[in-house]
């Protein structure tokens, strides 16, 4: 079974920005990245013997295969001076961080069930039985063709245990100011929702695999540039699956609850798209303001034009030019000129704002 840190393995090989946090040998980083490998072996290590009974156990889990992930990653990012100091304090089960993680290993795990229950020589699962305890009495029932209806509904309850990770990974990528770190975040990220929606009510899942096309995933890294782009992909994953759940899953017990976990997740997005709406006009508004200094040096440049374009007396004479006897059409456009641009001089320095 694929897990978080696998997403990030391939991603590195295609920002090398990024490759360069590891590739760098000084002690800090040897000590994260040891750090990390220690607390991730031993966590694995405790689930060998036993089974996932509850969504804790799921979550501790997750956070030793994938959380741990981005908890060291976000400790590089900040130590290679890529990212603000701030994501040095992302440690711990709470952490934005550890909720990137998350989000990814149990798309992994819903996304890979077929896989896994066919593993040989014994399957390896990591659904939580007091999930799918309340839809079979074995979970390796669920790829049985008689309990498909059942087996839907425990994909749609994991579906909706992953989704509460998502609010959390937008409040991360949020923070992100590295444009290569931020893409190297957002794609498996954006994937992971995406594989989430495809997966919602899809009895697929237990009859072979689920997967974006690759033609859909090279547009989204393609397309994909900021985190404006991240909200509205997200926007788009919560609202398919809100309208798969009121078309396809009527009669699902948690039908409610998805719907729920869908409207919230649109609302955190239109919430984040209308403040950078917000931040960019102001941004664009502040463009346009003309410092004191900027307004009376555009005053005095008009009136120098104006006083050479309409040969002002002495002016000429003053620049090593010589008099000239006539008007010229190069002197009726160059007093054109000097009208225009004094009137747009005076409007600046009046209002203090440059003209859109």
């Amino acid at each position: 079974m694929s897990c978080g840190a696998g997403h990030y393995v391939e991603l590195l090989q295609q920002y090398p920005r990024v490759v360069g946090v590891f590739l760098g040998l000084e002690v800090e980083y040897q000590k994260v990245i040891a750090d990390i490998c220690k607390k991730m072996g031993n966590g694995m290590a405790d689930y060998i013997p036993i089974e996932v009974k509850t969504v804790e156990q799921y979550n501790l889990y997750c956070h030793y295969v994938a959380g741990l992930v981005g908890i060291g990653l976000s400790q590089l990012f900040a130590s290679s001076g890529l990212e603000g100091k701030a994501f040095l304090k992302m440690k711990g089960r709470e952490s934005l961080a550890n909720e990137m993680g998350l989000f990814l290993q149990k798309t992994n795990i819903i996304r890979d069930y077929l896989e896994d229950i066919n593993e040989e020589p014994a399957p390896r699962m990591f659904w939580p039985k007091e999930i799918w305890g309340k839809h079979a009495k074995k979970l390796a029932d669920l790829k049985e063709p008689k309990h498909a209806k059942a087996a839907v509904s425990a994909l749609n309850e994991m579906i909706l245990d992953a989704m509460t990770h998502a609010e959390n990974c937008l409040e991360y990528m949020s923070r992100l100011r590295d444009p290569a770190i931020f893409n190297f975040c957002a794609i498996p990220q954006i994937m992971a929702i995406g594989t989430l929606e495809l997966c919602y009510n899809n009895h697929d899942v237990f009859t072979g695999v689920v997967k974006m096309r690759r033609g859909e995933v090279a547009k989204l890294i393609y397309w994909i540039r900021d985190f404006g782009d991240v909200c509205v992909l997200f926007k788009k994953y919560a609202a398919i699956m809100a309208a798969k759940a009121q078309v396809q899953a009527a009669d699902d017990p948690n039908l409610e609850s998805m719907l729920d976990s869908c409207t919230s997740l649109e609302a955190k997005c239109d919430k984040w798209l209308k403040k950078m709406a917000k931040e960019h006009t102001a941004a664009a508004e502040e463009a346009l303001n003309v410092s004191v200094g900027g307004r009376v040096t555009m005053l005095l440049g008009a009136l120098m034009y104006a006083a050479y374009a309409w040969q002002i007396e002495g002016v000429r004479s003053y620049m090593g030019l010589p008099e000239r006897q006539s008007s010229t059409n190069m002197d009726k456009i160059n007093r054109s000129m000097a009208v225009v641009l004094l009137l747009y001089a005076v409007v600046v320095a009046l209002t203090g704002r440059r003209l859109a």
